[in-house]
């Protein structure tokens, strides 16, 4: 983190924040079984079957993990909390780092972490973690102009996450198209196509 803040390459609106998270999701063939065993695959969100992803994403444009594989009934917050250890780990500041600034809208109730940038389907994962998500509007509630700027700013940091999400997906189309092959080897195929977009990011 050290390094990245004198290089000028912090999020902008926080540069407190350590990296981004964020998912993508993959659609796979529908599995044989019973119904029940099919509706595991099963994403409500995106109306098919699907395998998701959870990655980190640091300001640079580095991926920095890439959680397990899970089946698509599977929540954001679920697959966050089964990676907490490499949250804990990642996210809390080094002893050199505790003199940093850090002026983050959650620095007082986590003080020895950086934040994490996440999206909306992150609700409520503040009360646990120093995670920063943008605040949803509610039908009976509407945001105030501070709450839409401030959804409007982790929108433009997490561009960063966005922006690999594209190029994974515009540079191997394994990861993009319709998976069709055996479950087990998604992860090492999925994982081997973010290894290798690190390094195209690194060299270019």
């Amino acid at each position: 983190m050290r390094k990245i803040v004198l290089q000028g390459r912090a999020f902008h609106h926080y540069p407190e924040s350590g990296y981004a998270v964020g998912g993508t999701f993959q659609q796979s063939n529908m599995p044989s079984g019973t119904q029940q065993e099919r509706t595991e695959y099963y994403s409500a969100t995106h109306k098919l079957h699907c395998y998701k992803t959870k990655l980190s994403v640091i300001p640079t444009g580095l991926c920095i993990n890439c959680s397990s594989h899970y089946r698509g009934s599977a929540t954001d917050i679920t697959i966050f909390r089964d990676n907490k250890g490499f949250h804990q780990t990642a996210a809390t500041k080094s002893p050199s780092e505790e003199n940093m600034a850090d002026d983050g809208p959650l620095h007082d109730q986590y003080p020895g972490s950086w934040t994490i940038l996440a999206d909306k389907g992150y609700q409520g994962l503040a009360d646990s973690y120093c995670v920063l998500h943008p605040k949803r509007r509610h039908p009976m509630a509407p945001l105030t102009l501070e709450e839409e700027e401030t959804n409007r700013s982790i929108s433009t940091d997490r561009i960063t996450i966005e922006n690999y999400f594209g190029r994974i997906w515009t540079l191997w189309a394994v990861a993009s198209d319709k998976y069709r092959w055996q479950e087990k080897k998604y992860e090492t195929i999925f994982r081997a196509c973010v290894a290798l977009t690190n390094v195209q990011i690194h060299v270019t």
